[in-house]
């Protein structure tokens, strides 16, 4: 068991946000609060041990590949992949976008990697792929941004649900989002094809 994984099993309290740990140590726990109890040279492996005993055990190598590469990522990893997930979720208009000042700004906003990963992945876009506009192209790139921000938000909620729940309470605890899963079955398995297809690689890059 790699040393990320073997945290993530047994010592979440070294990489779980204080503020998403602090509801579930009591209700109403300032999140400074938590953070000083997981940090604390006396409490800290007590504490970390009763949480991982809260959230559940299991074994990680019955996992696929891709679920325990994303299980055990770090909360920055999963915020990449959740954009890269939305651009490919859009892909089609994100390959529409050709003015430059477009392209710019969709980089300025989401990052290098968001528009790679649609035009490497653009086959998993769902079949009837969100609409354009009236002329064929993606149409406002701010809008398109900010789609791509929520559907993909949505797809990682989608991973999430779909993980053995010790696993997902985990993985709760460095990524959490308001956003819903897609509700129709099919979208969802779409969202968990386009998810588990950028896992990162163990240099930590997203495929």
């Amino acid at each position: 068991m790699s040393d990320a994984a073997s945290l993530f099993l047994t010592d979440p309290g070294a990489w779980a946000d204080p503020a998403l740990v602090a509801p579930l140590i009591s209700p109403g726990l300032p999140p400074e609060t938590a953070h000083r109890l997981l940090s604390s040279p006396r409490l800290a492996a007590r504490a970390s041990s009763w949480l991982a005993d809260r959230l559940g055990r299991g074994d990680l190598a019955a996992l696929p590949p891709e679920d325990l590469a994303l299980a055990i990522a770090t909360a920055e990893t999963l915020d990449a992949v959740a954009l890269c997930a939305g651009a490919v979720w859009h892909a089609p208009r994100v390959r529409a976008l050709v003015l430059a000042a477009d392209l710019a700004m969709l980089r300025a906003r989401l990052g290098d990697e968001v528009r790679d990963a649609a035009l490497r992945h653009g086959a998993l876009a769902p079949a009837i792929t969100p609409p354009m506009a009236a002329d064929g192209t993606a149409g406002n790139a701010d809008v398109l941004a900010e789609d791509i921000a929520r559907d993909g938000a949505s797809c990682m909620a989608a991973w999430i649900d779909a993980l053995p729940e010790w696993v997902a309470a985990r993985v709760r605890l460095k990524w959490q989002s308001d956003t819903e899963p897609p509700a129709a079955p099919d979208a969802c398995a779409d969202a968990l094809r386009i998810i588990r297809a950028l896992a990162p690689t163990s240099d930590g890059q997203l495929q």
